[in-house]
C-alpha cells in the first residue's frame, strides 16, 4: 500500500472513530414537548368589596392560588448557532382560588378555580460551541396571561358566590435550560421558567348584591421535562 492509500484509509478510520457531534445550529428548527408543572407563588392584597351596598368595605384577608401539571409545548428557531427565538405554549392550566383569613367566614375557603395559559415568546442564548451534545441555554421575554373558564366549588356556591373571574395580564420571563442530543435530530430536555404578572380576582355574590376583589401579583413558575426534535 503507497504512502497517500495509507494516510487515506488511516484518516477514514479515524473519522469513523469519532463520535459525530449534533448540537443546533443556525437555520435549525427546534420542538420540544413534555410535563409541564406550574408552581404559583402570589402575594395579595387585602380583599375589598368593590361593589353593591358594601362596596368600600376592607374584608382584610389574601388569596391564594393552587398548583397544576398539564402538557408543554416550545418552538424555537435558530436565528445564528447561538441564538434563537421561542415560542412557548401549555394546554390550559386548572388553578385553585381560595380566601383565608376575611372578616367574611362564608367567604374563608376553597371558592373555586380558573383554567390558566401563558403563552411566553422569547429571546434564547445557547453559549457553547454550536458541535457539542450537551447544549444549556437561558433567556428571556414576554408573556401574556389569559384566565378563563371560573369554577365555583360547591361549598362556595352553597354560600350563594355564583361568579369567579381574574384580569389578564402582561408579564416578564425569564428562563434556564439544556437540550442533551440523543441522535443527530433527537433530544432530551429539561427547562425551568419564571413568569412574573400581575391580575385582579373577581368574586361575584349576587343575592348579597356584592363583589369582592383581591390584586394578586403572582411569581409562577413552570418546569418542564420532555423531549424534542431539530429539523
Amino acid at each position: 500500500m503507497t504512502y497517500p492509500m495509507l494516510a487515506g484509509a488511516l484518516a477514514a478510520s479515524v473519522a469513523l472513530c469519532i463520535p459525530l457531534a449534533h448540537g443546533h445550529e443556525a437555520g435549525d428548527i427546534i420542538f420540544r414537548v413534555g410535563a409541564a408543572r406550574l408552581f404559583s407563588s402570589e402575594d395579595s392584597s387585602s380583599i375589598d368589596v368593590d361593589q353593591g351596598s358594601l362596596a368600600g368595605v376592607d374584608l382584610h384577608g389574601n388569596a391564594s392560588i393552587s398548583n397544576d401539571t398539564q402538557a408543554g409545548l416550545t418552538a424555537t428557531y435558530m436565528m445564528t448557532d447561538h441564538f434563537g427565538i421561542e415560542a412557548m405554549a401549555t394546554t390550559p392550566f386548572r388553578t385553585g382560588i381560595a380566601f383565608h383569613d376575611t372578616l367574611l367566614n362564608a367567604a374563608n375557603m376553597s371558592i373555586g378555580s380558573l383554567k390558566q395559559v401563558s403563552p411566553t415568546v422569547s429571546l434564547v442564548y445557547y453559549p457553547l460551541a454550536p458541535g457539542l451534545d450537551f447544549q444549556p441555554y437561558m433567556g428571556a421575554g414576554v408573556s401574556r396571561t389569559w384566565f378563563f373558564g371560573g369554577k365555583i366549588d360547591n361549598r362556595a356556591a352553597a354560600n350563594r358566590f355564583d361568579n369567579l373571574r381574574a384580569s389578564n395580564a402582561w408579564g416578564w420571563a425569564a428562563q434556564l435550560g439544556f437540550d442533551y442530543m440523543l441522535t443527530e435530530n433527537l433530544m432530551l430536555n429539561a427547562q425551568a421558567r419564571y413568569i412574573d404578572t400581575s391580575t385582579t380576582l373577581y368574586l361575584q355574590n349576587t343575592a348579597l348584591g356584592v363583589r369582592m376583589k383581591s390584586d394578586v401579583d403572582i411569581g409562577s413558575w413552570i418546569g418542564m421535562v420532555g423531549l424534542g426534535y431539530k429539523f
